[in-house]
């Protein structure tokens, strides 16, 4: 899966999606009644999901979005039995279903249709799914979710000022988030944060 996914980030794309669809099916293959590879599968699709992006496929990216969930809800029902009286606070199954959720609903179903151009639906996905994200402690992620409300915003908009302020301390507030993770790592803040202040600055454009 990670070899998969280093090629997707050298938009190796056709590669990348063969050795993620072939991971997805040994795991498939391997599955039993007593073991099950939901978690690792959700992941699985999640990845598929935006190599499919990159390839502008939409509709199969999104089936891919909405079978990573899937497969999130199964990974709890298996592990739970559908019983929620033996759920511990803090749970990292619990957390890890939060993350892989708000992933999909944030960069994968939420980005589709801010790209297909249904702004209201995205923010609908994002506003929730950045909230999740808070009680992840990924900062990265939260503030580039932050980054797509605040776009999204700019995008609705249009020229009122009430509605561009209203974007600009949201890009603003993404700007911090991710700032605030990569100086804490001590690194070179990624090529992404780079886009934040642009895209507040065109909130100012006429």
């Amino acid at each position: 899966m990670q070899a998969g996914i280093l090629r997707l980030r050298r938009f190796e794309l056709d590669g990348s999606l063969r050795m993620l669809s072939e991971c997805d099916e040994v795991m498939g293959s391997l599955s039993s009644e007593k073991s099950q590879f939901h978690g690792v599968r959700s992941l699985l699709h999640y990845w598929q999901g935006r190599i499919e992006m990159a390839r502008n496929r939409m509709p199969e990216a999104l089936e891919h979005f909405n079978e990573s969930m899937r497969q999130t809800e199964k990974n709890l029902t298996f592990h739970y039995s559908g019983t929620l009286s033996d759920i511990r606070p803090g749970d990292e199954r619990i957390a890890y279903a939060s993350y892989s959720l708000s992933s999909c609903m944030a960069f994968g179903v939420a980005h589709i249709n801010h790209v297909s151009g249904h702004l209201t639906q995205a923010l609908h996905l994002l506003r929730p799914a950045s909230a999740m994200l808070m009680g992840t402690g990924d900062n990265y992620r939260r503030g580039y979710a932050q980054m797509l409300v605040g776009a999204a915003e700019r995008a609705l908009a249009g020229r009122t000022a009430e509605g561009l302020e209203r974007a600009i301390d949201t890009l603003k507030r993404g700007l911090r988030v991710v700032w605030g993770y990569w100086n804490s790592k001590t690194r070179a803040p990624p090529s992404s944060s780079a886009r934040i202040p642009s895209a507040s600055s065109r909130t100012h454009l006429p």
